[in-house]
């Protein structure tokens, strides 16, 4: 049966993610309720995460106009051009709109459909499924009972009592709830007496709300307005509070100002009992002055303020100043600039600026370039210290890395660095070393890569020297290393199809094996002691990484000497559809075949034979979100 369209427009519930709940990182449960329209194939439900890369195509109410109508019923029998009643279950469709149920009635002169019993309805942007929907052409107003909802380039969804909508951007849902959380998937969920909608002002409210976590009530308010989509406003954002035995009873209530597109603020109020008021402040800003990335310009001032902190007995403030540039592209200029009142700021206070080192306060600029051969890094880095002793300061440091591409079966580069290190007090009052070092090393390898595995061997020969300061009478001012070092790095590919053909396993043995001859360090860098100092080298924690470098030590002035191997095992477990890794499980240890004689001042020679046992294993729920142990 074909009828002439008459005039149609639709509401399509534009709802974005709700911010007042968190979102869900959890599995999605499986689909299994076919009631829930976004278990219908036809819904596009995917993963719980924001609107859809690729905005879906809607016909506009004009096409709609323009296109027929197609009904296909049972039964059907009609009224002198003026209604037409459907039984035996029947369907309508309209470019992208479809609509059927068990049986209803059209009625041509007010463009009204009505239709009872196992009713569904989908477009482009919405999927509803009840046992009774009248909906009005012309206006685009209508109505559904016992509804269930998917929101599908929103991906959201519920039930109410019932829908209704204007079709001029306002919905009501009685009785309702609303998640962005797959089918099967119950980590939050939204419930209320009565959720309006308003789609023009991007807002909605409820009345007589709860927010539950696993089925578990943890908020109730009798009203609250909320975005329902991704334009922001200012406003309270949720507060935040908690309880330790320095600060006492701690509530953060923050307020959000919304300046412009490009600038917002964030002002929080922060009510410590035990100290007293404080007042945080975060600016941030963003330009562009073109859609070319390297007029990109953007940072954050982040300020902080305690009147008269009860325990401390004195005001007490920190600030930190972020900006990032690019110039040109390829280029990058910055700078992270922290300053606080005293050296216990931040432990006892914490907040935005506990970001940096608890034992000082970055001070950095730096200007970077990078270009497919080859890349620099030049920065000044001036410590706030926050201990009794004042560390080095990198002033500046220069860092040059080459790599030519090469089409040929040898690699080659050079890595390369220059660094002023200046302090003005030493440990114990001793006067302090200072000096620029110059680290080279260049490197050669002839890495061979098939399908099933890659060997990569290697050798470089690192020369570091120095020219120190007013070094003392007893000591070089001109020391210098030179070590050379050799490398084979390998490893093997085995895969296999599992878990019923959507996965594939891999099982991926690697290899590292590190050789570097002893020479004595300890006389590089001395002072007026007569004892043995290091600018920046530390022996970092042992992690993954720590297997495959070619230094046990972070910072030049130690080369660690080395004749060992390490082994490694890692296994994978990738989605064969989508791509994502859904799990990983790395194994790996050094095997050490002689003592380790180089040592940071005053550390005895290593002698175990082995590593520890290092492992990992980490999940991949979606492209963006992935867990690791």
């Amino acid at each position: 049966m074909r009828t002439k369209p008459g005039p149609s427009r639709y509401a399509h519930l534009p709802l974005l993610s709700l911010l007042l709940a968190p979102v869900a990182f959890a599995d999605p449960g499986e689909c299994t309720d076919r009631a829930d329209p976004a278990c219908r194939p036809q819904s596009g439900w995917t993963l719980c995460r924001a609107p859809l890369a690729s905005p879906i195509v809607r016909p506009s109410a004009e096409e709609r106009l323009r296109t027929e109508l197609l009904i296909d019923a049972g039964r059907a029998e009609y009224f002198a051009g003026t209604r037409a009643e459907l039984d035996d279950g029947f369907q309508m469709s309209r470019l992208d709109q479809r609509l059927q149920a068990d049986r209803g009635s059209y009625d041509s002169v007010n463009g009204t459909f009505r239709a009872v019993g196992d009713v569904y309805y989908r477009d482009t942007g919405v999927a509803l499924t009840g046992t009774e929907i009248e909906l009005a052409l012309e206006s685009g107003a209508g109505r559904v009972e016992e509804a269930r909802y998917a929101l599908i380039e929103q991906h959201a969804r519920g039930r109410a009592d019932r829908a209704t909508w204007n079709g001029a951007g306002y919905a009501t849902l009685d009785r309702a709830t609303y998640t962005t959380c797959d089918p099967g998937d119950g980590s939050w969920l939204l419930s209320a007496w009565r959720i309006d909608l308003d789609f023009e002002e991007g807002l909605g409210e409820a009345e007589q709300a709860a927010l539950r976590l696993k089925g578990v009530p943890v908020f109730y308010t009798p009203w609250i307005q909320f975005p329902i989509d991704d334009r922001r406003r200012s406003g309270l954002l949720m507060p935040s509070f908690g309880n330790s035995s320095d600060n006492g009873f701690e509530l953060a209530v923050p307020w959000y100002w919304n300046i412009a597109p490009n600038r917002d603020a964030t002002f929080t109020p922060r009510l410590l009992s035990r100290r007293g008021l404080q007042l945080a402040t975060e600016y941030r800003y963003l330009y562009q002055a073109t859609d070319d990335p390297a007029s990109r310009q953007e940072g954050k001032i982040d300020f902080e303020i305690l009147p008269g902190d009860d325990i401390y007995g004195d005001d007490r403030l920190g600030l930190r100043v972020v900006h990032e540039g690019r110039p040109l592209a390829g280029w990058q200029v910055g700078v992270d600039a922290g300053f606080v009142s005293d050296k216990d700021y931040l432990r006892d206070l914490g907040g935005d600026l506990a970001e940096s080192n608890a034992n000082y306060v970055d001070r950095r600029g730096y200007v970077s370039v990078s270009r497919p051969d080859w890349s620099f890094l030049g920065q000044v880095n001036y410590l706030q210290p926050l201990v009794d002793f004042e560390p080095y300061q990198a002033l500046p440091q220069l860092l040059f890395d080459y790599t030519p591409y090469s089409d040929g079966p040898i690699r080659y580069g050079l890595d390369s660095e220059l660094v002023h290190y200046d302090r003005s007090t030493a440990p114990g009052g001793q006067a302090p070393v200072t000096g620029t070092r110059l680290d080279l090393k260049p490197w050669v390898s002839v890495p061979v890569n098939r399908t099933w595995g890659y060997l990569d061997p290697r050798l470089a020969l690192r020369y570091t020297g120095y020219s120190l300061d007013d070094q003392f009478a007893a000591s070089d001012s001109q020391p210098s290393r030179t070590l050379p070092q050799a490398s084979v790095d390998g490893g093997l590919f085995f895969d296999r199809s599992a878990f019923g053909g959507r996965f594939r396993q891999t099982l991926e043995p690697r290899f590292f094996y590190l050789y570097v001859p002893y020479e004595d360090q300890d006389d590089l860098i001395r002072n007026g002691n007569d004892q043995s100092v290091v600018f920046d080298s530390t022996l970092p924690l042992f992690e993954w990484s720590s297997l495959f470098r070619d230094n046990r030590f972070s910072g030049a002035d130690r080369v660690g000497d080395a004749n060992q191997v390490s082994l490694a095992l890692t296994s994978r477990v990738v989605d064969d559809i989508s791509g994502i890794e859904r799990a990983r499980f790395d194994l790996g240890q050094i095997l050490y075949f002689r003592d380790r004689e180089v040592t940071l001042p005053g550390e005895p020679v290593e002698t175990e034979t082995s590593s520890p046992i290092i492992g990992r294993v980490s999940a991949g729920l979606d492209h963006s979100v992935a867990i690791t142990g």
